[in-house]
């Protein structure tokens, strides 16, 4: 082992020396390769999250996708049940149509009734609900009003006829359709 006195600088024995331009050569060379590598991880890097960012978004537009065929799905079953609503609705309102025809028809045909008939429903009304000391007076649309000392009875074609249609609307329903 040489060691120089006038340093004290440790000398390997066969230590090669480089000159200056190979030093710069050899820095250039370490840089250029170092610099290849940078540019190689950062390539892959970069292809790695352009592969992640392509599968995120295939993700999401696979997720919307299956989320706007189950929307609508969803939207095309609620408006075939809207339909069939609509279609319930418009056989309710024909038939309630229907059912407002016959009880028109039979109004009319109280309206229309002789003087004899009128006065023979008039005598079974007061005879059904009436006393002998209540007062019978005509109502306003036909039909008459029993009045007794604590109490009014409304005979009225509009009440007689409501009351009616409440207890035979589901038998004449059942008869028409």
């Amino acid at each position: 082992m040489a060691v120089n006195k006038e340093h004290s600088t440790y000398i390997p024995p066969k230590a090669k020396y480089m000159t200056e331009n190979d030093l710069v050569k050899k820095i250039l060379q370490n840089a250029a390769k170092e610099a290849r590598n940078l540019i190689e991880d950062a390539e892959t890097k970069s292809l790695q999250r352009i592969a992640d960012a392509t599968a995120g978004a295939n993700e999401r537009k696979k997720k919307a996708l299956a989320d706007a065929e189950k929307k609508l799905k969803q939207r095309g079953e609620e408006l075939a049940l809207a339909v069939e609503v609509d279609n319930i609705k418009q056989k309710i309102n024909a038939k309630q149509a229907i059912m407002s025809r016959v009880f028109d028809g039979i109004r009319a045909n109280i309206e229309n009734a002789s003087a004899a008939q009128k006065q023979k429903m008039v005598t079974a009304l007061t005879k059904k609900y009436g006393k002998p000391t209540d007062k019978v007076s005509p109502a306003a649309d036909g039909g008459i009003i029993i009045s007794g000392r604590n109490y009014d009875i409304d005979l009225s074609l509009s009440v007689l006829l409501d009351d009616l249609r409440d207890s035979i609307e589901l038998d004449i329903a059942k008869m028409l359709f």
